[in-house]
């Protein structure tokens, strides 16, 4: 996980600036975020705002930026997140939380961050299963097995022109829509294609 990560300007606001072969695939808004224990920021940071959800990571992304931190958005990468859960409180709303490791000190080094993700608005049958065919995705590379799409599995090390171009997961084309829950589905990207970062990312892709 990684404090700021680059966004751009797009016609539904801030979203974050895709690597080469990364396809942001769903934007959830009306969340809350917490972030606990994190290294090198403040112990408890609180925002409302968005969850991006691509192949490689999920970025949340602040509403108002934090004047006092200047934090406006936090990168967790998929390949760091551990120990996730849903919860479905009688009192209080629906929240998934998990751990995360910083990407400066790297998976098995030092203490994950905790962050918990408040659904504030609406409900989770869209977010909630895409969520988890990633996970699942990266799950199975982990194992030996297809890497998630479109990522190739070498796209840590490969050099951006090299790899394939980005097309949306099958999982997410045929992705069952909740009519209760505001998340939004990117079957087409929302930037320009020189939007996309050119340096490979600084995180493990398994």
């Amino acid at each position: 996980m990684a404090a700021n990560p680059p966004l751009v300007e797009s016609p539904q606001g801030l979203v974050p600036a895709p690597y080469a072969s990364e396809w942001i695939g769903l934007a959830r808004s009306g969340v809350e975020i917490r972030i606990d224990g994190h290294p090198q920021g403040p112990d408890r940071w609180d925002r409302r705002g968005t969850i991006f959800i691509t192949n490689l990571r999920m970025v949340f992304v602040a509403e108002v930026p934090d004047a006092a931190t200047g934090l406006v958005a936090y990168d967790l990468p998929l390949s760091y997140i551990t120990q996730h859960s849903f919860h479905q409180p009688i009192l209080g709303c629906n929240n998934l939380k998990g751990q995360c490791w910083t990407v400066e000190q790297g998976p098995g080094q030092g203490t994950p961050i905790r962050w918990t993700i408040y659904f504030k608005k609406g409900g989770v049958g869209t977010f909630l299963p895409l969520f988890h065919s990633y996970v699942r995705a990266y799950a199975q590379q982990r194992r030996g097995s297809e890497p998630p799409a479109p990522a190739p599995a070498d796209a840590a090390s490969a050099p951006p022109e090299e790899t394939s171009e980005p097309t949306p997961p099958t999982f997410l084309r045929t992705a069952l829509v909740d009519p209760n829950d505001p998340t939004r589905v990117f079957l087409t990207q929302p930037v320009e294609e020189s939007d996309r970062i050119k340096e490979p990312p600084k995180f493990s892709l398994i």
